[in-house]
C-alpha cells in the first residue's frame, strides 16, 4: 500500500490550484465539492508511468484499468470530474492525479479499497480499507508523472531527418531576421532594478553570491537526448555527494549552469519535456531550503524555436527539477566570492553578440575591480573551430571572444567554458588560463581524434581529452555497421536505387557478364535518351555530393564525387542483377508487372543493404583517414557513454578548484527507489561505471596564494576509466 501524507487545507488548495495534474475542472470540482465540505486530505506520490510500451522500435500507447469496491459509495476520479473511469490511455506527458472520495456511509465501514493497473507494468497503485474508521469524508490522490523515456535521437531516420531540416530551415530564417534578444532585453529592464527575495540579491542586472565564504558550481553541457544518457548525468550531479577518493566526496553545487544545447534535435515544449525536464525531475524531485538555482546558456539546437521554450523555463523564474531559475534574459552575470565572475554569453545562430548584450556586459563591467577574474561561459568552442575551420572559411574566428576580453573585459577573462562538442577536452597556458570543451550533458560523443588541435593561438596546449584519442578513433570504426545501427537509413537509399533503376529500364535482362561493354552502353544510351533517367542520376550523385563536408571544397568535390558515384555503380549492378534474375533465369516478360515487382523487390532489398554499408564506409574512412565528416560519422554511432559534467569550486582562500567527472559507460536499466526522498530512479545495470574524474582535479590560485596549480597533498583519486 502507499504510503500517505495529509495535507492541510491550505495545501491541498495550493496542490488543487498549482498543480498540472488537477487541470480542466477537476480542480473547481475538489475545493467547491469535498473539500469545501471538510473532507480530510490524503496524498501519496507513485513512481512515473511510461507513456509508451517498447517493443524494438514499434511503440503503443499504456492503457490504465481503474476498479473500486464500493462505486456507489466513493468517487472514482481520472481527468474528468464527472464521470468515473474504468480504461484510458495515456496520452500527455506531465502530472496526472488519481483521486479516489471516500464518502461516510454504514454500508462502507471497512473502507473502499482500489487498483489501478497499467498495461505492461501491473499494478501501479493499489489501496485497501480506504477511509474505514474516518467521521469525514476523505480525499485520497495518487499523484505520478507520465514520462516518455527517449531514445538517442536517429540522426539518419529519414523521417527525422525531414522534419529536423523544416524546422532548422524555419528556425534559421526567422532566427536571423527576427532577433528575439532585443525583445528579451526591453522587457528585462524592468525587472533587474526590483526587489528579490531570494538569498543573493539580483544588483543591477548582476546575480550576487559574493557573500558566500565557499561556493560550488555544477557545470554541464549539451544534454536533453537519450533517456539513459542525460539521467545518468542528472543523477550523479544531484546526488548530494559525489566520491572523488576513497575518504573524500565534493558535494552538489549551489549553482546549475547548462551551458547549451539544452534539447535535441530542435527545441518545443514537448520535446524539453520529454528529453530533459523528466530526467532532471526524477533526478532531484525537490530541495531543501536553501534551494540550489540553475541558469542556462542556449545553444543553436535551443534556438530552432526562437527560444520561446527555453525562455519559458528558463527565464521566468520557474521551478526547474529541484533547482530555481533566475534568469530573465538568455544570458546573465553571477557576482561570485573572493573576487570571481561567471557570464554566460547568448551567440544566437550565427555566433553573434547583439547590441543589448554588449551594453549589458559593458554595465557589468563596469562593476568589476582591479584583480577580479572571470569564468566565461559560451554555448561554441570558438577556440576548436577557429583552429580547424578558418582555414576554409575566414567568417569562422573567435573575434565574438576576443571582443569580450579585450574591449569589455580587459583581459580579466581566466577560464572558458563550452560545450557543443560532446566530449571533454582541456587546454591552458603555462599561466594557467584555461580553455575547456565539456559537452557530455548526454548528446551522443564527438570524436577526440578529428583534426589536430593540439596547439592552439596565444599558447594554449592540449591538457587532457575524454575519451583519449586513441579510444576515439578505434570507436569510429563502428561505422561498419552502420547498417545495423541506423536499419531505416536503408529505406532512403532503397527508395533512390530502385526510382533511379525504373527510370532508366535499359532491356538488360539477358545479358551476362561476359557482355559487360554492351550493357554499360546499352544503359548509357537508354539512360541519355530519357530526361527523367538522367534526373534521377545526377539526383543520387549529387545528393550524395551535397552530403559532404561542406567546409574543404577539394574534399567534397573529389571523395564527394567518388561517394556519389560508388552509390551510382551500386544502383547500376544492383539493376542488372534485379533484370538479369527475373528474365534470364525465372523467364519473366521484361517491362512486364510481374518482372517490374520482382526487380523492385531485389533492387529495394540490396539497395537497403548496400547503400548503407558504402555510407558507413564512407564516413569511417574520411574520418579515420582524412578527419572529416567528425559530426556525421559519430552522429550515425549515437554513443551513449564517455559523458563528462564540471564540478567548480571556489573556496574561502579564493582558489578556483575544477573536478572534471567522466562516466565511462551510463546505465540502461534502472528500478524504482522504494525510499520516499532522492532519485526516483537508481541505476540497475551491472555494466554502467560509476563516475570519476577525467583527470586530477586543477586548482587557479587566488592573487593572495599564488603556487603550485596542483592539489596537495597527493591523493589517491578515484578516476573515470577511458
Amino acid at each position: 500500500m502507499n504510503q500517505f501524507k495529509e495535507l492541510t487545507t491550505d495545501e491541498a488548495l495550493d496542490l488543487f490550484r498549482t498543480n498540472s495534474a488537477f487541470r480542466g475542472d477537476i480542480a473547481d470540482w475538489l475545493i467547491k465539492g469535498p473539500l469545501g465540505s471538510g473532507a480530510r486530505v490524503f496524498e501519496a506520490k507513485v513512481p512515473p508511468v511510461n507513456m509508451h510500451r517498447k517493443l524494438g522500435s514499434i511503440k503503443w500507447k499504456t492503457r490504465l484499468n481503474f476498479s473500486t469496491s464500493a462505486p456507489s459509495f466513493s468517487d472514482l476520479r481520472f481527468k474528468d470530474s464527472r464521470n468515473p473511469p474504468s480504461t484510458c490511455k495515456l496520452e500527455e506527458l506531465g502530472e496526472e492525479a488519481v483521486i479516489l472520495v471516500v464518502k461516510q456511509f454504514p454500508e462502507v465501514a471497512d473502507g473502499v479499497s482500489i487498483t489501478v493497473e497499467a498495461s505492461g507494468i501491473g499494478k501501479f497503485i493499489e489501496g485497501n480499507n480506504l477511509g474505514k474508521g474516518e467521521r469525514d469524508q476523505c480525499i485520497f490522490i495518487w499523484r505520478f508523472k507520465v514520462i516518455d523515456p527517449a531514445d538517442m535521437v536517429g540522426w539518419y531516420d529519414p523521417g527525422q531527418l525531414a522534419q529536423t531540416a523544416i524546422n532548422v530551415a524555419i528556425s534559421t530564417i526567422f532566427g536571423r531576421n527576427a532577433d528575439y534578444r532585443s525583445t528579451e532585453a526591453l522587457a528585462a529592464r524592468s525587472s533587474d532594478v526590483g526587489s528579490d527575495m531570494e538569498p543573493e540579491p539580483l544588483v543591477d542586472g548582476v546575480f550576487d553570491y559574493s557573500k558566500k565564504s565557499d561556493l560550488w558550481i555544477d557545470y554541464v553541457a549539451d544534454t536533453g537526448d537519450g533517456w539513459n544518457s542525460t539521467y545518468t548525468v542528472a543523477y550523479h550531479i544531484s546526488q548530494p555527494q559525489l566520491p572523488v577518493a576513497p575518504n573524500e566526496s565534493i558535494p552538489r553545487g549551489h549553482v546549475l549552469i547548462f551551458g547549451g544545447d539544452e534539447v535535441y534535435p530542435t527545441s518545443s515544449r514537448p520535446v524539453y519535456r520529454q528529453r530533459l525536464i523528466d530526467a532532471y525531475e526524477a533526478a532531484l524531485p525537490e530541495t531543501d531550503e536553501p534551494h540550489p538555482h540553475a541558469f542556462a546558456v542556449p545553444g543553436n539546437h535551443d534556438w530552432y524555436d526562437s527560444l520561446v521554450s527555453f525562455t519559458r523555463l528558463f527565464c521566468q523564474g520557474r521551478w526547474f527539477a529541484g533547482w530555481k531559475t533566475r534568469q530573465n534574459r538568455s544570458y546573465f552575470a553571477l557576482r561570485l566570492p573572493h573576487k570571481w565572475w561567471l557570464i554566460g554569453t547568448d551567440v544566437q545562430l550565427d555566433s553573434d553578440i547583439d547590441l543589448p548584450q554588449v551594453d549589458y556586459f559593458k554595465s557589468v563591467a563596469a562593476q568589476m575591480e582591479e584583480g577580479d577574474r572571470i569564468i566565461l561561459c559560451t554555448a561554441e568552442p570558438h577556440w576548436i573551430y577557429d583552429k580547424l575551420l578558418k582555414k576554409y572559411d575566414n567568417e569562422i574566428n573567435e573575434n565574438n571572444l576576443a571582443f569580450l576580453e579585450e574591449k569589455i573585459f580587459c583581459r580579466k577573462i581566466q577560464v572558458f567554458l563550452s560545450g557543443d562538442l560532446h566530449h571533454y577536452r582541456r587546454h591552458a597556458t603555462r599561466s594557467g588560463q584555461q580553455k575547456i570543451t565539456a559537452g557530455g550533458g548526454g548528446a551522443f560523443m564527438h570524436p577526440t581524434h578529428g583534426g589536430d588541435v593540439t596547439e592552439l593561438r596565444n599558447g594554449y596546449d592540449l591538457q587532457k581529452s575524454f575519451p583519449s584519442r586513441e579510444t576515439s578513433s578505434k570507436v569510429a570504426w563502428r561505422n561498419l555497421g552502420f547498417i545495423f545501427l541506423n536499419p531505416w537509413f536503408g529505406c532512403l537509399t532503397a527508395a533512390l536505387y530502385m526510382l533511379t533503376c525504373w527510370s532508366v529500364m535499359a532491356p538488360i535482362g539477358g545479358l551476362g557478364l561476359r557482355d559487360f561493354p554492351t550493357v554499360l552502353r546499352t544503359v548509357i544510351v537508354t539512360s541519355v535518351a530519357n530526361p527523367i533517367a538522367v534526373f534521377w542520376i545526377l539526383l543520387v550523385w549529387g545528393g550524395f555530393l551535397l552530403f559532404t563536408d561542406t567546409y574543404s571544397k577539394w574534399y567534397r568535390w573529389i571523395a564527394g564525387s567518388l561517394h556519389g558515384l560508388v552509390h551510382v555503380l551500386s544502383t547500376f549492378f544492383i539493376g542488372w542483377f534485379a533484370t538479369y534474375i527475373g528474365v534470364t533465369y525465372l523467364h519473366l516478360p521484361f517491362a512486364r508487372p510481374k518482372q517490374l515487382l520482382l526487380a523492385a523487390v531485389i533492387i529495394a532489398a540490396l539497395g537497403w543493404i548496400v547503400g548503407s554499408i558504402v555510407m558507413g564506409l564512407y564516413l569511417a574512412i574520411s574520418l579515420n583517414w582524412f578527419k572529416r565528416h567528425a559530426n556525421e560519422a559519430f552522429s550515425a554511432l549515437a554513443i551513449q557513454d564517455w559523458k563528462n559534467f564540471l564540478r567548480l569550486n571556489i573556496d574561502s582562500r579564493g582558489d578556483l578548484t575544477i573536478y572534471p567527472i567522466g562516466i565511462r559507460r551510463v546505465a540502461r536499466k534502472w528500478k524504482a527507489n522504494e525510499n520516499s526522498s532522492g532519485s526516483i530512479f537508481l541505476p540497475s545495470d551491472l555494466k554502467a561505471t560509476d563516475p570519476g574524474l577525467i583527470e586530477e582535479p586543477f586548482v587557479i590560485p587566488s592573487e593572495n596564494s599564488p603556487g603550485d596549480r596542483t592539489i596537495r597533498p597527493p591523493k589517491p583519486w578515484i578516476f573515470a576509466k577511458d
